[in-house]
């Protein structure tokens, strides 16, 4: 054995035996997850609900827990899960404690998660409770892309107007449902859930793609059904002809970055070209 490597490949059932014997984890795959976990508004993965149980038990005896992960994996998720299992279905308060660029995807992640959670977001506790000037909003204008402060109605550079940012919207969208629970919206969310049930359900229903065909010029007609690779060819083919051939305008049109349409087209080669 040269490296490291090679030795943890050679003693790696003995070493993990060891690693077990020495710190016996609190939750096993084998053992119950919490009943707590049911009642959540987002059913948790497996490995979620496993690391939620763990961080519970283990909170009920120490201070503090870390929960290491990587990215994507749900930490936030499941940080709101172990507060939910603690609480055990009695009303709680928990501080959170996150950097300013994060503040309102935790207040969102908290109502889409835990019934019947209330969110209130402390913006700053210095000077007054005033904000700091380096967390205004920042916007990209849709015409030239540049980011700038969201403190002015139109762009600096072209003087188109600027878009409202959507801390703003997602801000007047939680007053409204949550704490002023206005029925006007509430219809509405109301509305687009039935839509999206019923699309759904339409999707589910065998022989779905019989009663609603998709048709385009680039699909292969192999194929009984559009793959996903085929549907994204033809819509940017579509939008870049008729943007007269200008990748910028065709990112417009699609609503994603011009840096993501020049790749495509490169990757389609000559059936862009």
């Amino acid at each position: 054995m040269e490296t490291t490597f090679d030795y943890l490949r050679t003693h790696a059932v003995e070493l993990g035996s060891r690693i077990l014997e020495t710190y016996p984890p609190l939750q096993s795959t084998k053992d119950a997850i919490a009943p707590a976990l049911a009642t959540l508004l987002r059913k948790a993965l497996p490995a979620q609900a496993l690391a939620i149980t763990g961080t519970a038990k283990y909170l009920r005896k120490a201070k503090a827990a870390r929960i290491v992960a990587e990215c994507g994996a749900g930490k936030t998720y499941m940080a709101l899960g172990t507060i939910h299992v603690l609480a055990d279905g009695r009303p709680s308060t928990t501080l959170v404690m996150c950097p300013s660029h994060i503040t309102h995807k935790w207040a969102r992640e908290i109502l889409l998660t835990i019934p019947r959670a209330r969110a209130f977001l402390i913006e700053d506790m210095r000077n007054g409770g005033d904000i700091m000037s380096d967390e205004r909003d920042k916007v990209r204008c849709q015409n030239c892309e540049l980011v700038q402060w969201s403190d002015r109605a139109n762009c600096r550079r072209c003087g188109n107007a600027l878009p409202e940012p959507i801390v703003r919207i997602v801000e007047r969208v939680v007053e409204r449902v949550v704490i002023r629970q206005d029925p006007q919206c509430l219809q509405k969310l109301e509305q687009a859930h039935r839509l999206i049930s019923a699309a759904t359900e339409r999707l589910q229903q065998p022989g779905a793609e019989e009663k609603a065909p998709i048709l385009f010029s680039q699909i292969s007609e192999a194929e009984a059904f559009p793959t996903m690779a085929e549907m994204e060819r033809a819509i940017i083919v579509a939008a870049y002809e008729r943007s007269n051939r200008k990748p910028l305008e065709a990112a417009r049109l699609l609503g994603i970055g011009k840096t993501t349409v020049y790749r495509k087209l490169r990757e389609m080669g000559e059936a862009a070209a």
